[in-house]
């Protein structure tokens, strides 16, 4: 089980902090969004972690929509790189924080399986989860070297 505070220090971003506190604690559980993962798909190398991400999405939501685009950026090199993704969307009036909890994990696990170096998320405002930081994090927190 993934603690809500130590996946805190895990985030840079305020929005992430915002959404957590708001499924967090007594009187704080539901409130209305949209909310987007873009999960790449590897070049077709993780397709198997992006349906559990989005099966997975899919049972706590109660259903999504995914569809096919191109994510794109820049190297350090400067040159522009693009990749296949699957956007996963879904729509909901209320997540506890059980819910929150699932779609952490399942957002972890695709990263971890995908050996994706960044996962994006949109709620409302964008941010990125640098998921080397946040795999070194997750490893150190539950003793895994």
């Amino acid at each position: 089980m993934i603690n809500l505070p130590n996946l805190r220090r895990l985030f840079k971003h305020d929005e992430v902090e915002k959404w957590l506190k708001s499924i967090e604690g007594p009187g704080k559980k539901c409130f209305k969004t949209q909310m987007k993962i873009y999960a790449p798909t590897c070049y077709g190398k993780c397709e198997i972690a992006v349906k559990e991400l989005i099966a997975e999405v899919t049972d706590i939501y109660k259903g999504s929509t995914v569809y096919d685009a191109e994510g794109a950026w820049t190297t350090p090199q400067g040159q522009v790189e693009t990749e296949p993704i699957k956007v996963v969307e879904m729509a909901h009036d209320c997540t506890n924080f059980e819910e929150g909890e699932r779609l952490a994990r399942a957002v972890t696990a695709y990263a971890t399986k995908a050996k994706q170096h960044s996962i994006s998320v949109h709620q409302g405002s964008f941010y990125i989860s640098e998921t080397p930081e946040m795999m070194k994090a997750l490893k150190k927190r539950f003793g895994e070297t």
